[in-house]
């Protein structure tokens, strides 16, 4: 296996490495939270279309991507 020089390659294994971590603390969190089922979907609805929306702006041209 060779190693990529490609700066999209770094980004992404860098992305993947960040998202293990959330990942790996959602139970602590989960198990801390006093709430329903329904509240709980909300707010990670809520939460991934704002890192969504964050994501597109800083790609470029929100309106393009969204029209896209």
């Amino acid at each position: 296996m060779t190693l990529k020089s490609d700066p999209r390659h770094a980004a992404g294994l860098g992305l993947v490495a960040v998202s293990v971590l959330f990942f790996s603390f959602v139970g602590i969190f989960t198990r801390g939270v006093e709430a329903g089922a329904w509240e709980v979907i909300f707010w990670r609805g809520l939460a991934a279309a704002g890192f969504t929306l964050v994501y597109i702006t800083v790609r470029g041209e929100p309106m393009a991507e969204l029209r896209g």
